[in-house]
């Protein structure tokens, strides 16, 4: 737009056409180029005077951006604001368009013109009203009135409108080489040399177009609204399709790109402002529609939406809609090639992000190869990354490559069939709360791990305070470094059949063993409780008897079944201390039978020495 300056000039008069009559050809008249100009110039809010030079230019546009001519008249006089002048752009400008006149002045000899505000717009002065029409022909021509009596091409203007009777005889070869003519059917002439309002059979080599290395355009309203452009490019025959607003725009020398619609009306005017055109910048390029969007790859399509754009090097990526996504470009071709976004807003895909994608959603990366990110916020920084994210407003990242990210507050779901897999490799396949708890597989062995304790609820809910099952919930075991706590009996296996290599135990061993095995109190230093024991230590206990897995531990099994035989051995020294201690007493018992026997044969003998006395 321009420039309002201190000096405004009025025009108190439209521009007028004046029309010079020759009055000795009564039957024919002349038209001059030039017209007269009258304004009123300000200047400082008062009228101005004295000298001052004008420059008037023609322009195509309300803006003043296509200038098609500038006429120069100085030191004209301007007394109390009013001047006269006189403007003079030639007979070729004044073909029918919409013209407007720019107006700058400065004073006679000053170095530089100010430009007056706004443009004025060139209106017909009622005796001109005729001369728009004076190029048509209405009612009846006669041959007397036609040279030679023909219409030929020769004597045509350009698009001329017939109404009313011809006949085929008033054109030369009854109408087969007319051209150039907007009649749905002329009385006699052959129809199949017309574009027809109610439809045309069309003949094979017959097109509707140009023959010739210049655009074609469909006009609705006065503006145009398609457009089909020849390719400039050497060897290249695949021209630009061009719908929607005026301002819609192919780069020069792409070809084979492709805007369906969209764009902003008033993007001359705003040209200044954000500019909301539809541009392709690269061969074979799409834009289905929308406002504002932008491709700059080769093969890569915008559907629709606004303000998205994919730059250069992002070749064969697509956006399918929404507002402000962008693929970025590469300084290597192909460098973000493939990569997609399917709609949502603000979402990127970094430069030489080949093959990621995007469905959807709001503010989410993807940056690495072969990347995914959805949701809210979702950065899939490294390749092969994949990353899903919750309605949570907060950013949430990848860490590695190859990696499956999800946050979901809500928790995670699986169908009542479904089933995990998480491959053949050995590794910790989950983590929980970091990697210090988790679970894993290793060589043949399942573990799980924790820094602390595993413990075993029965019901109860969810508590974060550890060791608690909830509410309504019972803590069947717990096992921490100090040992295995359970809240009732262990049943371990001791079926014979699962059972090998028996040998017999001598159970007097045993117990001599156990009768020498070092016995202690003690308490577990992992124990915060430090709750007392007693018992053997493991390096004790497997030096004496010789089992279990290693000599740091003491099996449940083996303890029991160590004090069962010494129990045995115990039962045996007893049962055999019983047996000597009964053929004691029977011997005994037979001693002092002799004895009492010999002591009364000893008390008769006396009885009868004393008789004998």
């Amino acid at each position: 737009m321009k420039n309002k300056t201190a000096i405004i000039a009025r025009s108190l008069l439209l521009p007028a056409l004046l029309l010079t009559l020759n009055a000795q050809l009564p039957t024919a008249f002349a038209q001059v180029t030039a017209f007269t100009y009258q304004g009123r110039l300000n200047s400082g809010g008062a009228p101005a005077g004295g000298l001052f030079d004008f420059r008037f230019r023609l322009d195509a546009d309300a803006a003043g951006n296509t200038i098609l001519a500038t006429a120069f008249t100085n030191a004209v006089g301007v007394s109390s604001g009013l001047f006269t002048t006189t403007i003079d752009f030639g007979a070729s400008q004044f073909t029918g368009s919409n013209l407007w006149l720019e107006v700058d002045v400065k004073t006679n000899g000053a170095a530089n013109y100010t430009a007056l505000a706004p443009l004025q717009a060139f209106t017909p002065t009622p005796y001109a009203i005729f001369a728009t029409t004076a190029s048509n022909l209405s009612g009846t021509v006669s041959a007397a009135q036609i040279s030679g009596g023909l219409i030929g091409n020769a004597v045509l203007p350009p698009s001329p409108v017939f109404s009313g009777a011809l006949s085929a005889s008033s054109f030369a070869g009854n109408g087969a080489n007319v051209t150039n003519v907007n009649a749905v059917a002329l009385n006699g002439l052959n129809a199949t040399n017309f574009w027809q309002l109610g439809g045309n059979n069309v003949a094979a080599g017959q097109f509707l177009g140009s023959a010739n290395n210049q655009p074609v355009e469909f006009w609705v309203n006065n503006q145009r609204a398609f457009r089909l452009e020849p390719s400039s490019a050497i060897g290249v025959r695949t021209p630009n399709v061009i719908g929607g607003s005026v301002g819609n725009h192919v780069a020069p020398g792409v070809y084979g790109a492709a805007i369906g619609g969209g764009g902003d009306d008033n993007w001359v005017v705003n040209a200044g402002d954000t500019d909301d055109r539809n541009v392709v910048a690269n061969d074979y390029g799409t834009i289905g529609g929308g406002q504002a969007n932008s491709v700059g790859a080769y093969a890569a399509t915008v559907a629709g939406g606004a303000v998205n754009e994919i730059e250069n090097y992002a070749n064969v990526s697509a956006i399918g809609g929404g507002a402000y996504n962008w693929i970025q470009g590469s300084s290597v071709e192909l460098g973000t090639g493939f990569a997609t976004i399917g709609g949502g807003e603000y979402n990127t895909i970094n430069s030489n992000a080949a093959c990621a994608t995007i469905p959807g959603g709001s503010n989410n990366i993807a940056g690495g190869v072969y990347s995914f990110a959805a949701g809210q916020q979702a950065q899939a920084l490294h390749q092969g990354a994949f990353v899903w994210a919750d309605s949570q407003n907060a950013p949430f990242a990848s860490t590695a490559n190859d990696q499956f990210c999800v946050r979901a507050q809500g928790g995670v779901r699986l169908d009542a069939s479904a089933s995990l897999y998480f491959g053949s490799l050995t590794r910790q396949m989950v983590n929980l709360f970091g990697t210090s708890y988790g679970i894993g597989v290793q060589s043949g062995t399942v573990y799980e791990r924790s820094p602390t304790r595993f413990s075993w609820f029965q019901g109860g809910v969810h508590s974060n305070t550890q060791n608690d099952p909830g509410t309504g919930g019972t803590v069947l075991m717990t096992l921490t470094s100090s040992g295995l706590t359970v809240a009732g009996t262990i049943n371990s296996s001791s079926d014979r059949n699962v059972k090998e290599n028996f040998q017999p135990v001598n159970a007097g061993a045993v117990l001599a063993k156990v009768a020498a095995l070092p016995l202690s109190e003690w308490s577990y230093k992992a124990d915060e409780d430090h709750s007392r024991h007693l018992g053997p230590m493991a390096q004790d206990f497997h030096a004496a008897f010789g089992t279990g897995a290693d000599d740091k531990h003491i099996a449940v099994v083996d303890e029991g079944g160590v004090a069962l035989a010494a129990i045995q051995g115990l039962n045996e020294k007893v049962e055999n201390g019983k047996r000597k201690a009964e053929t004691q007493m029977e011997q005994l018992a037979a001693e002092n039978a002799g004895l009492k026997q010999s002591v009364a044969e000893l008390k008769q003998l006396v009885q009868s020495l004393a008789e004998k006395k």
